[in-house]
């Protein structure tokens, strides 16, 4: 049984906390945005091969509700819906220039707002008052499922050895390939941009289970590396999760492409980039990493 006490000191914090967002106003920072619209906005440029449903799901909002806020942005002329050719009763939303134009306005509205919401802590406060809010993310957001966390240099091993494994049983690679990905994530560990290139790591229960990152190849084109997921992991949605936290990244990032190698053996993961808009653009044999030629494929994905 939770005590009045615990309820009465969370109540409080919510309220004082609604009230620092301004969250008590119909809408937000000043704009002609409800909340709820202003997250759909944001829903349909970050998520990858955006849906109806996909939205829905995210946001826990009701049908006919999101239906009335598609169809206003699309009188606005914000967003275009286009059949979807996984699924013919389904169609992909994405922003057009005049939808881009105001999600623009309303980050640079919430970049002032952190500004002053910020203005005047020392780094030190900065950090407590980060610290102190991914403390709430990680007990309230989840449960002991896996979770994403970022890169270590003692994952270093874990990413190497997990190639190993799992190209050697699975594919038939060498040791050619396990010291090409090793030398691929030495150098990224010595020199990279923590602002534009990262490494996730997929937790389980303390134990790294899955990986997959962004390596800047130009200011407007980026490349997916390291894509893995443990076996015990299969089918249950992570290999999406790691996907689309890659490619959000992209986004947030002002890339323009994404790119990645892959091979034609790799069935499963070839399907998982078409479904998230990749086509491939380029192959050639190669005869380096395996006792037989395989056929390596270059794929990309354009915002």
């Amino acid at each position: 049984m939770i005590s009045h006490k615990i309820k009465t000191k969370i109540r409080t914090f919510n309220r004082f906390y609604t009230n620092v967002l301004g969250l008590l106003d119909r809408h937000i920072l000043s704009s002609a945005f409800s909340l709820t619209e202003a997250r759909v906005l944001l829903e349909i440029q970050l998520m990858p091969q955006c849906t109806a449903k996909k939205i829905i799901e995210k946001l826990t909002i009701d049908a006919g509700y999101l239906s009335r806020i598609l169809n206003t942005f699309e009188r606005k002329d914000w967003i275009v819906r286009e059949n979807d050719s996984n699924d013919r009763r389904s169609s992909i939303i994405r922003l057009v220039p005049k939808g881009k134009q105001e999600l623009e306005r309303l980050s640079e509205k919430s970049d002032q707002q952190i500004e002053r919401l910020i203005h005047g802590i020392n780094a030190a406060e900065q950090k407590q008052l980060l610290d102190a809010m991914e403390t709430i993310y990680a007990i309230l957001g989840g449960n002991n499922d896996p979770k994403l966390r970022c890169f270590q240099a003692s994952d270093h091993t874990f990413i190497v050895n997990a190639h190993r494994n799992l190209y050697a049983r699975e594919y038939g690679f060498n040791d050619k390939f396990v010291q090409y990905v090793a030398d691929a994530v030495s150098a990224f560990m010595d020199c990279h941009d923590s602002e534009k290139e990262k490494i996730w790591i997929l937790d389980e229960g303390n134990e790294a289970k899955g990986c997959i990152a962004i390596v800047r190849e130009s200011e407007s084109i980026a490349q997916l590396r390291w894509f893995l997921l443990d076996q015990s992991l299969r089918g249950r949605g992570y290999g999406h999760k790691l996907l689309d936290t890659a490619i959000q990244f992209c986004r947030e990032q002002g890339y323009k492409k994404v790119i990645l190698w892959t091979v034609s053996d790799l069935k499963a993961a070839r399907h998982l980039y078409g479904s998230k808009g990749f086509t491939c653009v380029q192959q050639h044999p190669n005869k380096t990493w395996t006792n037989h030629v395989i056929t390596e494929e270059k794929w990309e994905l354009v915002f």
